[in-house]
């Protein structure tokens, strides 16, 4: 689901929490220094301090949840928005099997007006203050929802675990503010995005790999097609061991590799097998956005 096709709803995450089973969690709020200009992956900044042209304004993205490792690696961003206007989302995939090997991205062009207008909200929010989280809400295993704010301060950071749901019994009043405050920027900015008429697909300019030694299909699942591995890209074997997924190596795909990578995605699926040293190899794909480190975590 796009996310500004959700306008008065909230994100994936947290329709996602409505089916994990309840339990008890609660802790405080904690606010902590903010970061300095590029101490952060989220965001760069220019030399005398300002965010960089194109450079990370806003994101809101998911972390961690009870979901497979798989998931966590190939997660992107529910939404990314620079200073130069991109908007960048993940896009609505086909409900067919076997699917994309990776999941698309859609880019909207946000004015200067919207730009405004999205700095205004997050620091009504309290965004351009200090950091802080909210950890207490009544439900276990639910993704933290961050929202990364850059200004010339540097990157702010606001954390609400279990977006969507009240506070835990006996949460100070401070931690019941930071969660509507973070709901309402939440939505705010669905709308402004939500606004934006027309959009086109992102193509990405790097991608991160992981690579497993591929298993024999199951048992009345579909055959998937073996694709030879392109000469110039880096041999799956020799990629460095990652620790998520297990077993897995990682790799990134960027700059005179992206068009044959490209190419051969074109003609794969999620359960494709690439043939390369003698051996197949099945890979999960994460396409990186513009601010992301062409590097393996």
């Amino acid at each position: 689901m796009r996310l500004h096709d959700a306008r008065s709803a909230l994100p994936a995450v947290a329709i996602l929490m409505t089916v994990i089973v309840t339990a008890c969690s609660s802790a405080g709020s904690t606010p902590s220094a903010s970061r300095s200009p590029g101490s952060s992956p989220s965001g760069t900044a220019s030399p005398g301090g300002s965010p960089a042209v194109g450079g990370l304004l806003l994101r809101i993205a998911a972390d961690g949840g009870f979901v497979p490792p798989g998931f966590l690696v190939t997660r992107v961003p529910e939404l990314s928005i620079y200073t130069d206007g991109r908007a960048i989302e993940p896009g609505a995939v086909a409900a067919i099997f076997p699917g994309p090997p990776v999941s698309p991205l859609i880019l909207n062009r946000l004015d200067a007006g919207a730009l405004d207008a999205i700095r205004a909200a997050a620091r009504t929010a309290g965004l351009a203050g200090p950091d802080r989280s909210s950890t207490s809400a009544p439900v276990a295993d639910a993704p933290t929802t961050v929202f990364s704010y850059v200004d010339a301060a540097g990157t702010h950071i606001l954390s609400i675990y279990a977006l969507g749901f009240q506070a835990g019994p006996g949460a100070p009043a401070e931690e019941r503010a930071v969660r509507e405050a973070a709901v309402v920027l939440l939505r705010t900015v669905q709308g402004i995005v939500g606004a934006v008429p027309g959009s086109t697909t992102y193509a990405p300019e790097a991608y991160r790999i992981y690579a497993q030694p591929a298993e024999a299909p199951a048992t009345g699942e579909p055959l998937p097609n073996i694709l030879d591995w392109p000469a110039g890209l880096p041999a799956l074997g020799s990629l460095p061991a990652t620790k998520l997924p297990p077993g897995a190596g990682c790799g990134a795909i960027a700059g005179g590799q992206l068009e044959a990578f490209t190419a051969l995605l074109a003609k794969a699926t999620q359960i494709t097998r690439y043939r390369d040293g003698g051996r197949d190899w099945t890979l999960l794909i994460r396409p990186l956005l513009p601010d992301e480190a062409r590097t393996c975590p």
